[in-house]
């Protein structure tokens, strides 16, 4: 919503108590220049009609912000190794005293107690520091919080784009399910698919969705705020749950944390020398950038035979549990890698089944959708079948259509139909009947009928971790979808 800019009266007082000379030695030189040309003209500045002050207010501060500071200008004339000169506090420079002298005769009593919209457009810019910029800058754009206290980045946001008419294409969705496909699991070996079994992690191949809906992924990014971690709609907010991720791809969201330390290069060497059975120097051949090529673990782990030692069992076993983890839950955006820090949480193949692989993996969604809503990023990764399949679930509008193999043993993402976005489906469709839907065409809470009771962990608060991701978790936001009554804060209080 557009807010009022802050009328000059309200603060006209404070403005009465701050000299003019104070103004001029913040102001730098050229600055100086303007505030006597604003003096001089205070009083015609009174009969102008108000829209046409307003132009001339809005084309001064831009050009404010674009002239170079006066001090980094004289900063970057300066000879390196040449102290800059202290200013004497008790002291005015000989210029300083000339134009407040001058200032003092030119301009009428009356004329420092009118509300010149030149004057305190100055002194209102003088502020120093980051929030200030970023509030006067909310101002400037009509659409998005009151509040700007709680959204902070709004302006770096894709909705301030949009709202300005820049339209930013279809992301880029890293999706690597397909290439599930091509491992041929050697289901003949006992030991190799109890190992993989027996993790956990081995619904992902199952439930995975094949392709992705780029189109409806970029529609539903573009209301996601990562100061909150929830999507903002007309009718309030909603987020991705411990919950939801418990119910629609089955994986745990309680025990060990996603976290290992991995430092360095030679770290991520040595796991792999370690885990995959490989030499030191072949795996300081393969790892970059902190991780493996998927195509390397396939064309050297995937082939196991019956009469393999069990040494190699368990490496074929970790290399394709990690190539699992690389194409599912941590698709990253080089899209032919995955990070080799996850090998540390898969050395011991009996305890893989501890780790919270749910909460890492919301974690690690959490982070690429706040970083796909800044306007210029134009590419997204994560575990997007979780997003897809959450979307169906909470919004029976974009719901596919079912999978007639679907059991109630499998995790309720495989509910649905993975499908491409229809040719005739816009980010701009999808996006106005986001803005048009309503609470009474959701569905807050789709597991009422198979939960028993709402776990502890899902209405946890604070933050939820994988590797070095940190981001917050507040289901206190979203206690709608937890068939919980969602009061106002203000109403509280």
């Amino acid at each position: 919503m557009k807010r009022t800019r802050p009328t000059i009266s309200a603060r006209k007082r404070k403005a009465d108590q701050t000299s003019t000379s104070e103004v001029v030695e913040v102001g730098g030189k050229g600055r100086r220049k303007r505030q006597k040309k604003v003096v001089r003209e205070a009083g015609e500045e009174e009969n102008r009609p108000e829209a046409e002050q307003q132009v001339e207010e809005h084309a001064i501060e831009a050009e404010e912000e674009a002239r170079p500071d006066a001090q980094a200008v004289e900063a970057e004339a300066r000879p390196d190794g040449q102290a800059e000169e202290e200013p004497r506090p008790d002291a005015q420079t000989e210029e300083e005293a000339r134009t407040d002298a001058h200032t003092e005769a030119v301009e009428p009593e009356a004329a420092r107690h009118e509300d010149d919209a030149h004057t305190e457009a100055l002194v209102v810019r003088r502020g120093r520091g980051r929030g200030r910029q970023q509030r006067q800058r909310h101002d400037e754009v009509p659409v998005g919080p009151e509040d700007p206290s709680l959204l902070k980045d709004f302006m770096n946001h894709v909705a301030a784009d949009i709202w300005n008419g820049r339209e930013r294409q279809l992301l880029k969705i890293y999706n690597h399910s397909r290439y599930l496909k091509i491992w041929e699991l050697p289901t003949t070996n006992r030991r190799f698919m109890a190992k993989v079994t027996s993790s956990g992690l081995f619904p992902l191949a199952q439930i995975s969705y094949r392709y992705c809906n780029k189109v409806l992924v970029s529609a539903f990014v573009e209301r996601w705020h990562p100061e909150t971690n929830s999507f903002h709609f007309g009718f309030g907010e909603m987020t991705i749950t411990l919950e939801d991720v418990l119910y629609l791809v089955g994986l745990p969201v309680e025990g060990l944390a996603v976290h290992a330390e991995v430092h360095n290069r030679e770290d991520c060497v040595a796991l792999v020398h370690r885990c995959l059975g490989v030499t030191m120097a072949q795996a300081s051949d393969v790892v970059s950038c902190g991780g493996v090529k998927l195509h390397w673990l396939k064309d050297n782990f995937m082939n196991v035979g019956n009469d393999a030692t069990d040494e190699r069992v368990d490496c074929c076993a970790r290399a394709f549990l990690l190539y699992l983890l690389g194409t599912t839950l941590f698709v990253d955006k080089t899209g032919i890698r995955v990070n080799v820090s996850y090998l540390a949480l898969l050395s011991d193949l009996g305890q893989v089944r501890r780790y919270a692989w749910g909460v890492g993996a919301l974690g690690f969604l959490y982070r690429q959708l706040g970083q796909a809503s800044r306007s210029h990023v134009k590419q997204m990764s994560g575990y997007t079948t979780l997003l897809e399949a959450w979307i169906q679930e909470h919004f029976p509008m974009f719901q596919h259509a079912m999978n007639a193999n679907y059991t109630e043993e499998l995790p309720r993402a495989a509910r649905w139909q993975s499908r491409k976005e229809a040719k005739s489906a816009t980010t701009v469709r999808y996006r106005e009947m986001l803005d048009d839907v309503q609470a009474s065409q959701v569905v807050f809470d789709p597991y009422r009928e198979c939960r028993q009771v709402v776990a502890d962990i899902a209405l946890y608060t604070g933050c939820i971790c994988c590797m070095i991701v940190v981001e917050p978790y507040l289901p206190d936001r979203v206690l709608r979808q937890f068939g919980l009554v969602q009061c106002s804060l203000a109403k509280l209080a």
